[in-house]
């Protein structure tokens, strides 16, 4: 035992024989592996003892003959251990063993923050951990190197990754110049891939800049300095391989076909492109000869046509203007060829300025042709306005005979009309006076009518009295009485006690009991 609760000696070595066992893999060559795990640090904690003692017990080779006689196995165990301790001097550098103190940490304190805190709270603690800082610092200070490589963070990672997939492999075979030239190579392949997605992602930044023409992609300062800038950083990555069969041929393959890539691109769009200006060019194009037409066929278009050199002076005038609106369409047309383009819209100008001139002439020589004919239809026009002022005499006096007969026509019908109004009135008289004497008329009829009935009910009471008619006298007769339902007449009495009175018609009305 080392400490008093830490582990025995032979426990260390068997566990530091894995190391051992790892450098036999390396490589059969024992002369290969010499020195080859650089500085042994053994940190044994909770520990009291001096750090050269316990350094003595684990490393320094044991008598092997010892005055007292060992049995076999103890002696088997003895040499076991002192082959351990040369193939540890032979693998290491350098061993060094360092003992730290125990901490006062109560069971019942757990978490590494609070293992923090009380290894922090403990001088002789911390001191010993800066001793140690010191010297690995100083151990680290000159760089490592492995099979003539400098063992860097991301060697070392790729380092061990190699050495995990071989000691899964069923013949695991560790060999320093293999391992760090597939090492060397993986670590070249990464950067390849690092510097390709780089250049990957500058490229399609510079999908921005297209279309290009072909001269202007070649002749690209951005894509000139992503490839020398490309090329220099694998250059330099290459300059740290020590391996000769590592060169940039891969590299420059890919970058060429990402280059195409983008090329094949830049010339898609700069197609699409040209297909987009040519359309927009034969539209300018259309609507300036059509802006020029409008403008030499207007011309003098009512005026009397012009002799040619001056007609000619004109369209010459139009005719610069529509080239130098054409001169300033043209500077924002890149990618098309502006001088085929340019040659057809001038030979159209020609073409329509030719057919204004003779368009022109034709005016002119129909402009002769009415100036006769206006000369002859002037004297025309002078006869048919001396039949105009004839027929326009005759006019006013048929006007004037219309306009009397009108007004004996108005004055008729006023006659007329006041004729019919005064027959209206003196039929409307004759109608009162008729109507007046009519009631008049039935008013005497009534008059006579009642005077009749009463003359008459005079006779018939006259009779009853002095004939005794049914066996009644006057007495009988209970009459001078009035009843509503009479109509305002007398009512009589029979002599059986029925009432009745004489109608309008001389006969007797019995009223109801």
């Amino acid at each position: 035992m080392i400490c008093g609760a830490g582990p025995t000696k032979t426990s260390i070595l068997n566990t530091l024989k894995k190391f051992m066992v790892a450098a036999e893999f390396v490589s059969e060559d024992e002369d290969q592996y010499e020195n080859l795990f650089g500085n042994l640090h053994v940190v044994l904690r909770d520990c009291s003892n001096d750090e050269d003692e316990c350094s003595s017990i684990i490393f320094d080779l044991e008598d092997e003959s010892p005055p007292q006689k060992l049995k076999k196995a103890e002696r088997n165990a003895l040499v076991e251990r002192n082959d351990i301790r040369r193939s540890i001097a032979s693998s290491f550098k350098t061993t060094k063993v360092w003992t730290l103190p125990k901490l006062d940490i109560k069971a019942t304190e757990k978490g590494n923050e609070r293992h923090r805190e009380i290894a922090h709270q403990n001088n002789e603690y911390m001191s010993k951990i800066g001793q140690m800082r010191k010297v690995m610092i100083k151990n680290l200070a000159e760089p490592k190197y492995i099979s003539g490589q400098k063992l860097t963070g991301p060697l070392l990672n790729g380092l061990l990754s190699h050495i995990k997939d071989s000691l899964n492999s069923d013949a695991p075979q560790l060999n320093p110049p293999s391992i760090m030239e597939t090492v060397c190579k993986n670590q070249f392949k990464e950067t390849e891939d690092k510097v390709i997605n780089k250049i990957a992602e500058q490229l399609l930044e510079c999908e921005k800049l297209l279309p290009l023409l072909e001269e202007e992609f070649e002749a690209n300062e951005i894509l000139s300095e992503i490839e020398n800038e490309s090329h220099r950083e694998m250059e330099e990555c290459l300059e740290q391989m020590q391996f000769g069969d590592i060169d940039l041929e891969s590299f420059s393959l890919r970058y060429q076909d990402l280059k195409a890539k983008l090329e094949q691109r830049n010339q898609t769009m700069l197609s699409e492109k040209r297909k987009e200006e040519t359309k927009q060019i034969q539209t300018v194009k259309e609507q300036l000869l059509k802006s020029f037409i409008e403008q030499i066929s207007t011309v003098t278009p009512d005026g009397p046509p012009l002799e040619e050199k001056q007609l000619v002076d004109c369209l010459n005038q139009v005719e610069i203007i529509a080239y130098k609106d054409w001169d300033l369409s043209c500077d924002q047309w890149k990618y098309i060829d502006v001088i085929g383009v340019t040659k057809d819209f001038k030979e159209a100008l020609q073409q329509f300025k030719a057919q204004r001139i003779l368009s022109e002439s034709e005016r002119r020589r129909v402009y002769i042709e009415k100036v006769h004919l206006e000369e002859k239809n002037e004297k025309i026009s002078e006869d048919l306005d001396k039949v105009k002022d004839d027929k326009a005499l005759i006019e006013e006096k048929n006007r004037n005979l219309e306009k009397s007969n009108e007004q004996n026509k108005q004055e008729i019908e006023g006659q007329k009309k006041k004729h019919v109004e005064e027959m209206e009135k003196m039929k409307s008289s004759l109608e009162e006076q008729l109507k007046k004497q009519m009631d008049e008329q039935k008013v005497k009829q009534q008059q006579l009518q009642q005077q009749l009935q009463q003359d008459n009910m005079m006779n018939r009471n006259s009779m009853f009295m002095s004939n005794g008619v049914g066996g009644c006298s006057k007495q009988a007769f209970n009459c001078g009485s009035k009843s509503s339902g009479s109509n305002g007449r007398e009512i009589c009495t029979g002599p059986r006690g029925g009432q009745y009175y004489i109608n309008g018609n001389g006969n007797k009305t019995y009223l109801k009991r």
